[in-house]
């Protein structure tokens, strides 16, 4: 057990996979009991802690940590299957954030777009079950403007007052989007589904606009997978 432990620390992957069995295991025993006072603060001490050491890129990665730190809490119980599925992304999740934030996952691109889809769906999923109480639509804004500008600050950060207004237009049109899903005959999960695919396509539209890379092919690859992705979560159970 020593000699894994002591591999674990000379090898920054095996340390991150450590680190987020120890945090997810505090995870699954907070969606377990319920949300209990004693697992609640095993999770939040588990989770921050880890997080939070090394003390390098903390706030860089600050709004999507507390959006992945959020959903075990908040997102309403699901079928066990579903439960241990959502339980392995998130870890997954988490495993990706320490590595990013970290510098130590080679595509690190790719691996901070799936977490922040990651926690936009959760968010999704809260808004269309009606967990997000007195106001939704505000709420979810709010949310989404502090998740796109870190989106856009973190892939594209060559226009600070461009990528502000972008984050605001965009959280915007996608509050408007999601309230025009909710009447939709579609469940909670293929809502929530269908509103991070619509928010990653409009995040690759606007990022190959902001680095002048926009063309054709793009527009009709995206167009493409909105239809097909869209035919699919359309048969999906109700």
């Amino acid at each position: 057990m020593a000699a894994r432990l002591e591999s674990a620390a000379s090898n920054p992957v095996l340390g991150l996979l450590l680190k987020t069995g120890v945090v997810a295991l505090g995870a699954y025993f907070l969606r377990r009991t319920g949300v209990e006072l004693g697992t609640l603060f095993l999770f939040l001490f588990l989770y921050w802690i880890v997080y939070l050491h090394p003390a390098f890129n903390n706030r860089k990665f600050l709004v999507s940590a507390l959006g992945l730190w959020a959903l075990p809490i908040f997102v309403p119980p699901a079928g066990q299957v579903l439960e241990w599925l959502l339980l392995l992304l998130w870890a997954l999740g988490f495993f990706l954030l320490l590595g990013v934030k970290n510098l130590i996952l080679l595509r690190r691109q790719g691996s901070y777009e799936f977490i922040h889809l990651f926690v936009v769906f959760g968010l999704g999923v809260l808004y269309f079950s009606g967990f997000i109480p007195l106001i939704p639509q505000i709420i979810l804004f709010l949310v989404f403007f502090l998740l796109f500008r870190e989106f856009y600050f973190i892939l594209a950060p060559y226009y600070p007052q461009r990528l502000t207004l972008a984050a605001v237009v965009e959280s915007f049109l996608l509050v408007e989007i999601a309230w025009l899903l909710s009447f939709l005959p579609i469940n909670f999960l293929a809502g929530a589904a269908f509103l991070t695919l619509i928010i990653f396509i409009f995040h690759d539209l606007m990022l190959h606009y902001l680095t002048g890379t926009l063309s054709r092919q793009i527009i009709l690859r995206n167009t493409t997978l909105f239809i097909v992705l869209s035919i699919i979560l359309a048969i999906l159970p109700k």
